[in-house]
């Protein structure tokens, strides 16, 4: 992956051409072995987004007569020889298309910012190699949003059938508790997790059946036994 930012470009203004920064941001990979995709990045916000998207070409550096260092993202010898220019027999099709994920992108650059910023943070201060080209801390990734419908009491339960399958069928406990539940094996697998997700249930040793309910489990019960509920 090659990335591009902070290019110089000149732009007319008042009838004057005049050199300006123009704060680009592109994200350059290769597709295959003919062909290259450039996403240029634009804020929204504090977010990093996809603005645009170009699919051209992979060519050697010399086809472009610049060198790799003064090529600008997202460009390919079609900008200096326009329909001259070669591209890959048959030129470019849907099956190409399909295998650009822009969201992998994405995230992509969303993990090295953050990387980035946990190991230079001063890369985005003033003099730094993201603070003068303007690119941000990457923003705080919000919170999965806890699923509604069903208490904490109704999970705290669950877990403590779960907890009693164990001690009953200590290789096959979902099986069992799902046959009990009326319910699929993948539901039950599901309900467990958020039961750990709410603290309610302890987790379980990667690969094996596990897990006791927490004290904050216990004490839902309690409460709704002494409740009457």
């Amino acid at each position: 992956m090659r990335r591009f930012i902070n290019v110089a470009d000149t732009a007319l203004a008042n009838n004057e051409r005049k050199e300006v920064v123009r704060r680009d941001w592109w994200e350059e990979r290769p597709i295959d072995a003919k062909w290259m995709s450039a996403a240029r990045f634009v804020y929204q916000g504090a977010d990093l987004v996809v603005g645009e998207l170009r699919i051209f070409p992979r060519e050697q550096v010399a086809a472009f007569h610049v060198t790799d260092q003064e090529r600008t993202g997202g460009t390919w010898s079609a900008e200096l020889l326009g329909h001259s220019a070669r591209a890959p027999r048959g030129g470019l099709g849907a099956r190409i298309l399909r295998k650009v994920h822009l969201r992998a992108l994405a995230e992509a650059v969303r993990r090295d910012l953050e990387a980035m910023e946990r190991g230079a943070p001063q890369a985005f201060e003033p003099g730094g190699m993201y603070g003068d080209s303007g690119i941000k801390k990457p923003a705080a990734r919000p919170r999965p949003a806890r699923r509604t419908g069903r208490s904490d009491h109704f999970y705290a339960v669950l877990a403590a059938h779960y907890v009693q399958a164990l001690a009953r069928d200590a290789r096959r406990p979902v099986a069992w508790l799902a046959a009990k539940q009326k319910l699929r094996n993948e539901q039950v697998r599901d309900m467990l997790h958020e039961a750990r997700q709410r603290g309610l249930l302890t987790p379980g040793i990667q690969g094996r059946a596990g897990g006791v309910l927490t004290p904050r489990g216990r004490t839902l019960l309690k409460m709704r036994r002494t409740l009457g509920g």
